[in-house]
């Protein structure tokens, strides 16, 4: 748990232009979630899904996070987003 939250830690200081990888986002944001820090999972997973190539799994976890963070307009905006910006699982 306090590797998790230190890895929160050391995301939340980064610049918007260090080179962050999805796998270390979606686990910060992962992280950020468990411990209740809705906002802050928020800003990993769309962070995540700003770099591409993020697996649906970043798309459910955000969508989980802006529930519970009761981000209602966010929410809407998200799932009524055009669809091309909504990776189709192809299994």
């Amino acid at each position: 748990m306090m590797a998790r939250l230190a890895l929160v830690a050391l995301l939340a200081g980064w610049p918007a232009t260090h080179a962050a990888t999805v796998p270390a986002l979606f686990s910060a944001g992962n992280a950020a979630f468990a411990s209740g820090q809705y906002e802050q999972a928020i800003d990993f997973y769309s962070q995540a899904l700003d770099l591409g190539e993020a697996p649906p799994a970043v798309y459910y976890n955000l969508g989980c996070a802006l529930f519970a963070a009761k981000d209602w307009e966010k929410q809407y905006l998200r799932l009524n987003a055009p669809s091309s910006t909504v990776p189709v699982s192809r299994t």
